[in-house]
C-alpha cells in the first residue's frame, strides 16, 4: 500500500491555511500564533517523514551505547535500577521491527533516566562516573535534536548545527 502520510499532512496544512486561518479572530493574537506554530510543525513533519526510521535508529543506538557505558554503574546501584537496565539491554539485543526499536529505545531511555535519578544516592565517585558518561554522550544527541527541529527557526546559531544527515549518522554515536 502506498504511504499517504505526506499527502495527508499537505491536505491538513492546506485546510488550516485556507479554511481555518481566515476564520481566526485577528483580535486574538494567541490563536493566530498557535495556528502558525501548528502549521510550521506539520510542515516540519512532512519534510521529515522520510527520515523517521533513520531518527528512530539513531536514538536507539544513542541510548543503547549510553546504557552500555552505564551498565556497571547501574549494577552497582542494584535493585530496580539494575533490573531495569538488564531488561532494557536484553530487549535491545533482540532483532527488531520499527515498532520494537521505539519500544526498546523507550526502555533504554527509561533505564538511563532511572539511573540518573538514583545517582543522588550514589557515592560521589559513582555519581561523577554517571554524570560524566551522560555528559560525554549527550552532545551528539543534542546535535541530532537541533538538526531535526532547525527548520522551525528557533535556533540562535543555525550555522553551527550539523546537517541532518551528519547528525543522524549512527557511526557518530559509536565514535
Amino acid at each position: 500500500m502506498a504511504d499517504r502520510n505526506e499527502a495527508a499532512l499537505g491536505a491538513a496544512i492546506k485546510a488550516l491555511e485556507q479554511a481555518v486561518q481566515p476564520a481566526v479572530d485577528r483580535g486574538d493574537p494567541l490563536a493566530g500564533e498557535q495556528l502558525r506554530l501548528v502549521v510550521g510543525y506539520l510542515r516540519l513533519m512532512s519534510s521529515r517523514l522520510v527520515h523517521l526510521e533513520e531518527r528512530a535508529r539513531f536514538e536507539f543506538e544513542h541510548y543503547r551505547e549510553l546504557a552500555l557505558a552505564l551498565h556497571d554503574a547501574a549494577l552497582s546501584q542494584g535493585g530496580e535500577v539494575a533490573d531495569r537496565f538488564d531488561l532494557a539491554l536484553a530487549q535491545a539485543r533482540e532483532s527488531m521491527r520499527p515498532g520494537d526499536v521505539r519500544a526498546a529505545t523507550a526502555a533504554l531511555a527509561g533505564a538511563v533516566s532511572g539511573l540518573a535519578r538514583a545517582a543522588v544516592h550514589a557515592t560521589p565517585e559513582q555519581r561523577r562516573t554517571i554524570e560524566h558518561a551522560i555528559a560525554k554522550r549527550s552532545r551528539r544527541w543534542i546535535d541530532a535534536q537541533r538538526a531535526w527541529f532547525a527548520p522551525l527557526g528557533f535556533e540562535l546559531r543555525p550555522d553551527q548545527i550539523p546537517s541532518l544527515a551528519d547528525a543522524l549518522d549512527i557511526s557518530r554515536v559509536r565514535a
